[in-house]
């Protein structure tokens, strides 16, 4: 994996702001100089979570939990530094410098970021045939018998297959390969779309990234169970 700049690190680190990356785990209150809450890596009652926005460390009294801006990230988005750093860029629009890397890594990494943009595009699809075709329709009435209002399946991006090779001739014409769709988990061995006739719901990574999708009986006849 590319080495990120030190420069981009600061930067980073700089832009983030902790308070709000620490209260999106739990709720803080400020008490003086300092910020406290319920520790978000034990249970308690008793708030014992400290956090000091302008050094941006924490420590609990309760746990012992402490460290800085990265290990809050780190632990509890499960991520690795690297990806740590990237998942704050995003988040607070700081642009990631990397210091030159073989070819071989970037064509790895290339190749991951190729991945993520199909998934993704997939997933716009998937929610467009679900919402905008008429073929839609048994799908959006069966989400309103679940009781699933339009609000919350649109905000975790629920989707419809038809099945065929819909979304593999709309890949293809957006410049995907045939690999790209194989590797995705998008298509089967013939070429095909991997999911017909079902009720998608993407699984996303700690960064909101599409990883895959899982999938939900339609129709009686679906041969797969």
């Amino acid at each position: 994996m590319a080495r990120i700049m030190d420069t981009s690190v600061e930067a980073v680190k700089a832009a983030a702001d902790f308070v709000e990356v620490v209260s999106a785990r739990t709720q803080l209150r400020k008490v003086g100089a300092r910020y406290t809450g319920r520790c978000p890596f034990h249970e308690e009652r008793t708030p014992s979570f400290t956090v000091n926005a302008v050094d941006k460390l924490y420590y609990c009294f309760g746990c012992g939990a402490k460290g800085d801006l990265i290990t809050f990230v780190r632990e509890t988005e499960g991520l690795d530094f690297v990806e740590s750093i990237e998942w704050l860029g995003e988040r607070f629009r700081v642009p990631i410098e990397y210091e030159e890397s073989s070819p071989a890594q970037d064509e790895a990494r290339q190749r991951r970021e190729r991945l993520f943009a199909v998934l993704d595009q997939a997933a716009t699809f998937y929610e467009r045939t679900l919402w905008d075709s008429q073929a839609g329709g048994m799908a959006r009435d069966y989400l309103k018998g679940r009781r699933l209002g339009e609000d919350v399946c649109r905000e975790f991006r629920l989707g419809l297959a038809l099945g065929g090779m819909s979304l593999a001739r709309k890949a293809l014409e957006k410049g995907f390969t045939p690999e790209e769709l194989s590797a995705a988990g998008l298509t089967r061995q013939r070429g095909d779309d991997y999911f017909q006739r079902r009720l998608l719901f993407p699984l996303a990574d700690a960064r909101g990234r599409v990883v895959g999708f899982q999938a939900r009986r339609l129709h009686e006849d679906d041969p797969l169970k």
